[in-house]
């Protein structure tokens, strides 16, 4: 018996849903230099969020809150070498 439209979605989003679920539990458990390597990208990532959404015109422009943006990126991309120390990246991973 073949399968309906609305059965081909569920199953993609269960599937979608399940392979998200591993992803987080694997991360969950991160230590060390990954995790540090981890925190500083969220926190890169919020800033630029940050930034970004007030170029695009979703929210009010705050030259504070980009100025202190710029100078978290800028600390953060200063650090990004040493995170990334020789052998780090040599496990399998799922970053992106």
């Amino acid at each position: 018996m073949p399968l309906k439209i609305g059965q081909h979605i569920a199953i993609t989003l269960f599937l979608f849903v399940a392979s998200a679920a591993t992803s987080l539990l694997a991360h969950s458990g991160a230590t060390g230099i990954v995790k540090q390597r981890m925190d500083e990208m969220k926190t890169m990532a919020k800033d630029v969020k940050t930034v970004l959404t007030m170029v695009q015109g979703k929210t009010d422009f705050d030259s504070k809150l980009v100025i202190e943006a710029a100078a978290r990126i800028k600390s953060h991309a200063t650090k990004v070498p040493e995170l990334f120390p020789a052998g780090s990246t040599d496990h399998p991973s799922e970053a992106k």
